[in-house]
């Protein structure tokens, strides 16, 4: 099975999910469900990117283009969901209820742009991951115990070319029980 990294971590196979707001090809629960679950020991997996670009490697994170380009974005200095982000919520709630997978674990993972200092971006992080958490828990009735929570500030940016960019002030779902094959 091939691995990637993320966040400094070797992962095999891992997925990472959300939407570009404004982006033509939206996801559909079904494949929302398709992209989180896990493999199958074994097999192969080969993330797609349907359409939008690959994430660009950061120069700590040298495998990171192969994870999939999609997130849930936010305005900047906000931890406020809008009403894009929302929509597209519920779709992974939806997801996160269907049976398929029922009894995995997802990180949600905040992120900032590079406006601002260290410490004031990795707690907008943690409150962007927080309020995506809090969303789907209360919204979808998602189990505290299938999601955790995290902030990395502005340590992984989508866009390291552009560190000010709304591309960077994102929150990425992420199905952790690829730690767990």
């Amino acid at each position: 099975m091939r691995s990637i990294s993320l966040y400094g971590l070797a992962l095999p196979a891992a997925l990472v999910l959300g939407t570009i707001a404004g982006h033509a090809q939206e996801l559909t629960v079904d494949q929302i469900v398709e992209r989180l679950q896990v493999a199958p020991e074994g097999d192969d997996v080969t993330l797609k990117t349907r359409g939008l670009r690959p994430a660009t490697p950061a120069a700590n994170e040298p495998n990171s283009g192969q994870i999939s380009d999609m997130r849930i974005l936010f305005e900047f200095d906000s931890d406020v969901l809008t009403a894009a982000a929302r929509d597209e919520l519920d779709k992974y709630g939806e997801a996160l209820n269907r049976p398929a997978l029922a009894g995995q674990s997802f990180q949600i993972a905040g992120h900032t742009d590079a406006v601002g200092t260290d410490s004031y971006n990795l707690d907008l992080s943690q409150r962007r991951a927080a309020s995506v958490v809090g969303y789907l828990m209360s919204r979808h009735r998602v189990p505290p115990d299938r999601l955790t929570s995290r902030g990395y500030g502005e340590a992984y940016l989508a866009d390291p070319a552009h560190p000010r960019s709304g591309d960077n002030r994102r929150v990425e779902i992420v199905n952790t029980d690829v730690l767990n094959q």
